[in-house]
């Protein structure tokens, strides 16, 4: 087994596991893992088909990644015996998204207007009735775990510096957490912190990074800073071996991009990875620097008040 796929099942095997839900007509149930009876565990889903009959549809996996991953997955978390006569497990998040791509999230829907980039600054739109998705995410990560919503709501409620001390913890909770201090919110900030990187990496305009490293364009021209960085980064690697079984030019910005998401995930997921000064963390700490630059932290204050 080649040490690449290796590391890629190990982190696909890693974090919080999808919840299983049943097919609809016209809408498959959730990636799950599925045991053959034989020892191997896949990756599929259930869909019903026009005369009602379920029917399992299995994810590509060529190289057998997924299927390391989901056993991985089946031993590390399922392999006590009360899991031995059950079929069907959980996969994790991350394992769903990598089997079956339109079981991601969208960040955004066609309502929502998209991120306006001017010059090398990033500006953020309106996001689910708030000034901007960074300020929406500090709010609904931070209240998602009762003892950082309780320390939170009780800084908001001071009668004086209430913002500012609310502010500070959030960002003090993200700097414990990427030194590996533990504190009860460090599971709230590496949340935190996986939303920013993931949807920064999705700001990076992928077409010019790719174009300027194939030599297409000279230049990478006026870009953003996530753009910009993300190039700086792939220059320095032997990109050309990301992308060697690219059919298409799409096809080479999706490997890239997937490329840089793994090196984030092992970046969230190694204390020592936190601690090297190298290009991954640069682009990591870049991002979330200007996201937290972004929050209107006084309606996080506001609302943590209740207003």
């Amino acid at each position: 087994m080649l040490p690449r796929i290796e590391r890629r099942a190990e982190l696909l095997s890693k974090g919080d596991l999808l919840p299983i839900h049943h097919p609809e007509p016209g809408k498959p149930g959730t990636p799950r893992i599925i045991d053959n009876g034989r020892g191997r565990y896949f990756v599929g889903r259930p869909f019903i088909e026009s005369e009602q009959e379920i029917h399992i549809e299995y994810a590509d996996d060529p190289e057998r990644t997924l299927e390391l991953a989901a056993t991985r997955i089946r031993q590390e978390r399922f392999g006590t015996p009360m899991y031995d006569n059950m079929r069907e497990f959980p996969a994790t998040r991350r394992l769903a998204y990598a089997a079956f791509e339109d079981t991601r999230p969208k960040y955004q829907s066609q309502h929502q207007a998209a991120e306006v980039r001017k010059g090398t600054e990033m500006e953020f739109s309106e996001y689910n009735g708030w000034v901007n998705r960074p300020t929406w995410d500090v709010f609904t990560v931070m209240t998602s775990y009762y003892e950082t919503y309780d320390m939170l709501q009780r800084m908001a409620s001071q009668p004086t510096g209430g913002r500012g001390a609310v502010r500070r913890a959030v960002l003090g909770s993200v700097e414990h957490w990427k030194i590996g201090k533990p504190t009860p919110h460090a599971e709230a900030a590496r949340i935190l912190v996986q939303d920013f990187l993931q949807h920064g990496i999705r700001m990076v305009e992928w077409t010019p990074v790719y174009d300027t490293l194939r030599g297409e364009r000279k230049e990478l021209g006026e870009a953003d800073e996530l753009t910009s960085l993300a190039y700086d980064l792939l220059s320095q690697t032997e990109w050309q071996s990301i992308v060697a079984d690219a059919k298409y030019l799409t096809e080479a910005d999706d490997m890239l991009r997937s490329w840089l998401e793994d090196q984030c995930f092992t970046w969230i997921e190694s204390l020592d990875a936190r601690k090297h000064t190298g290009s991954v963390s640069k682009f990591a700490n870049t991002v979330l620097d200007i996201y937290f630059q972004a929050v209107m932290w006084e309606d996080v204050h506001e609302a943590l008040k209740g207003k």
